[in-house]
Order: C-alpha cells, then structure tokens, then sequence
C-alpha cells in the first residue's frame, strides 16, 4: 500500500499526519490499533530524523521505562520525546520527556496526557524496532551521555558561530568590496 509515496506500515490501522489532534490518536490506541504518523521536526535527531514514520502501541503508564519513547500531548500538539526519567509521588506517577536534540529541562508528563509507545521507526526502507535489546541499550546510552553531548554540542556550536562570521567578512573582502588606498 502506498501513499504519497511513502510505503506504509500492513501493522497500523491508521495512517495520518502529525497534525492531527490527539483525541483520534487516543481513540485508535484504545481500541488496541497501531498508530503510525509521520516526523515533522528535528528534536529527535539523530535517532528519528525528519520525514521518519512512527508506529505507536498504546501502554499502560506503569510500563514505561526510562529509554522509551512516548507519543503525547502538550500544549495542544503531539510529541514523541524520550523518557529521561520517571517519578511516583505515591499518589500521581509522572514522566519526563525530552527530544534527544534538546538538552534543556524535561517536559513533565503526567500519565493522562500519554497517548502511547513508540514502538518502530521508519526511515525510507529501514525500520527500528525500538522494544529490541539494542535500541533499549542505545536509548538508556544516550540518556546518560547527556552531559557530554552537551558539552559537545556546546562546542560545535561556537566552532559554528565563528565560521559563519569568518565566512561573512571574508565573503565581504571577496563580493566586489575595493581596496581603498588612503589619500596622501
């Protein structure tokens, strides 16, 4: 089956974009459906890149781990974050989630706003089933690396920003821009 030609996933019930609401998405995922959408987005990067498919099961919150990836709603969108870390209160469980790109603070997610498991990733015609040993192994990986993928990424980005402003001015000596000798 083909749409728009993407090969589509024979597991899913449902195909749509990422725009829309999440009610659809409850209603497949609680009559017990796969949930597949496409990316639209970098925050996943580098294990889900742009134009990536998703397949979502629904989950019962008690059985996320630290690692996965869940579909859910904030502030109106769907978001598929990993989870950096789980906390029970005693009376309310709650995730929190954070794109892979994004190393700022966690969004808490409280169990009713989970809509589901990420349970496979499509790129083109590679597929990741993210319930296998490895992608657990990677995912608790890049968790703990945080701390110095953020220092890298720190550093790529002012090695970024002094190139591009190296680029500008020797762009500027080099576009039509005159050498001016001074008047005696």
């Amino acid at each position: 089956m083909t749409r728009r030609g993407l090969r589509c996933d024979p597991m899913c019930d449902l195909i749509v974009n990422s725009n829309v609401v999440g009610e659809l998405a409850s209603e497949v995922l609680g009559r017990g459906g796969d949930f597949c959408l496409g990316v639209h987005g970098r925050s996943m990067l580098p294990f889900v890149r742009h134009g990536a498919r998703l397949t979502v099961k629904g989950v019962a919150p008690e059985a996320l781990r630290v690692g996965d990836i869940v579909l859910y709603r904030s502030e109106g969108r769907l978001l598929a974050h990993r989870i950096v870390n789980v906390e029970n209160s005693g009376t309310q469980e709650r995730v929190y989630a954070r794109g892979d790109a994004f190393y700022g603070r966690p969004d808490a997610v409280l169990p009713g706003q989970i809509l589901g498991l990420v349970v496979r990733v499509t790129h083109g015609s590679r597929t990741m089933d993210l319930r296998s040993t490895l992608w657990r192994i990677l995912g608790r990986a890049w968790i703990a690396a945080t701390p110095v993928s953020q220092a890298c990424l720190g550093v790529a980005l002012k090695a970024r920003n002094r190139l591009r402003r190296l680029s500008r001015r020797l762009s500027g000596q080099t576009s039509g821009a005159t050498h001016r000798e001074p008047d005696s």
